[in-house]
């Protein structure tokens, strides 16, 4: 167990440069890193830029900063008791971003969240609006708005422990918390230190010692940045490619025991990733389907005529776009011409849950005639809302479309869900192989479309 723990302020900001980058907890003189803050002072750094609700006043909080002209550029929401920033500002020595002060905590929420803008109807019509993108949603005009992250966090907390887990209380939850997470490193001063315990049994943590195997997804950056954009939409390789911005991490691919999958070969006690066995499975589903209808893999798989599609939730677009392409390419196998991406399935507006009554099952609520086009396949990531008292007037006659020429089984009806239309195979990724028919007559392959259903 890494032991956080330093032994004064002083130390603790010791490695931050000149020109950095900070966000500061706080609301007003409430819940701000004081000692921190004091420690910066003496310790002279320049040109710092510093994004936090409040400037301090004159004598206290970043005020000490300000005097000392330490601060090149503030991104505030409120400054106006702090005589020495109106001085500067107005000599025109002080760079000023003001912002709304919800939508700074946003801007710093969205930062620690991973999210690089978001709209918001805050400040359209006003001085804050000059130079940023403005569109309208519904009827109603919004501004975009950049999230916020720092090269350090200085935060205030009420209890941390020797891990960094750290306790925000009562006002001093103002900004703090958001401002924590949107720092490269967080430094946090707290009043109360104490021993980490489980917050359900109340135990200590057990540290251990464990090695882990890697995939080194940084050696196939140059790869993965030509065959991002051009296997999935715009929207999404946009996203994708924010991470080439630095070095790819490596992929941990590896859990200890007790784990459910497949032990790895010559690793005792270790197991694949799920993300890393269930892409072979699907694979493996294929080949199931060839032994059982005596056709050849590679003919279909390898073959250039092949047109390879996954239909995938947002929620794993890095496995199914970073991770398993490499795989791919470095054992020789082809990979998806495209990933299309979908966002989360909605009930009547709210997310699938048992325990509200949202969750939905195909066979109890009259859905098993829809075809799986009708639900999955979407050109856009935004969430979908199944609305089912919709649903149940308009899906009468229709049938499902797993096939070019679907089957009817023994009792004399269509198959009802995918993984009956594929012999039993069930999955929520749907994989469809499709071969070009005049390419297919040359080399004599299968001449139908045929839909997998693939286990996840």
């Amino acid at each position: 167990m890494i032991d956080k723990v330093v032994a004064s302020a002083d130390e603790a900001v010791r490695d931050i440069p000149d020109r950095a980058v900070l966000v500061v907890g706080g609301f007003g003189l409430c819940g701000i890193p004081e000692n921190l803050i004091a420690a910066l002072a003496r310790r002279g750094v320049k040109e710092l830029v510093c994004a936090s609700n409040n400037a301090g006043v004159d004598d206290w909080g970043l005020g000490l900063l300000l005097r000392n002209r330490q601060v090149r550029r503030m991104i505030s929401s409120y400054v106006g008791e702090n005589a020495e920033f109106e001085r500067q500002f107005l000599a025109g020595e002080l760079e000023v971003e003001f912002a709304p002060q919800g939508t700074l905590a946003e801007r710093m929420r969205a930062g620690g969240a991973g999210i690089p803008a978001f709209y918001t109807p805050a400040g359209v019509g006003t001085l804050v609006a000059e130079g940023k993108e403005a569109r309208a949603f519904d009827g109603r005009p919004y501004l975009l708005e950049r999230a916020i992250q720092g090269d350090f966090s200085l935060v205030a907390a009420w209890k941390a422990d020797r891990m960094g887990n750290l306790v925000f209380r009562k006002a001093a939850r103002n900004f703090n918390p958001m401002a924590a997470t949107c720092g490269r490193i967080c430094i946090a001063e707290a009043e109360e230190l104490v021993e980490a315990r489980c917050v359900v049994c109340g135990r200590a943590p057990v540290t251990r010692d464990s090695e882990h195997l890697f995939v080194e997804l940084e050696h196939f950056r140059d790869f993965l940045q030509a065959w991002v954009p051009a296997h999935t939409a715009r929207d999404v390789s946009n996203k994708l490619l924010e991470w080439f911005g630095e070095p790819l991490r490596g992929w941990d691919i590896s859990r200890d025991a007790p784990y459910f999958g497949f032990e790895i070969p010559g690793h005792p006690g270790k197991f694949f990733y799920v993300w890393v066995d269930a892409p072979i499975g699907y694979m493996a589903s294929l080949q199931n389907w060839c032994t059982r209808h005596n056709q050849s893999f590679d003919a279909w798989w390898q073959n250039s005529a092949t047109e390879l599609y996954h239909f995938i939730g947002k929620d794993i677009v890095r496995f199914h776009c970073l991770f398993w392409p490499a795989m791919l390419n470095v054992a020789g196998f082809k990979t998806p011409d495209q990933v299309f991406v979908h966002g989360f399935l909605t009930v009547n507006g709210v997310k699938m849950s048992k325990s509200k009554g949202t969750f939905v099952k195909a066979r109890t609520q009259s859905l098993s005639a829809i075809a799986p086009r009708h639900v999955i396949y979407s050109r856009s990531i935004a969430d979908r809302s199944l609305e089912l008292s919709l649903a149940k007037r308009s899906i009468r006659g229709i049938r499902p479309l797993l096939t070019d020429s679907p089957t009817k089984s023994a009792n004399g009806r269509y198959p009802r869900t995918i993984s009956e239309n594929c012999g039993g195979t069930s999955g929520a990724l749907l994989a469809l192989v499709r071969i070009n028919r005049r390419r297919c007559r040359q080399s004599g392959l299968l001449l139908r479309r045929v839909g997998i259903a693939i286990p996840s």
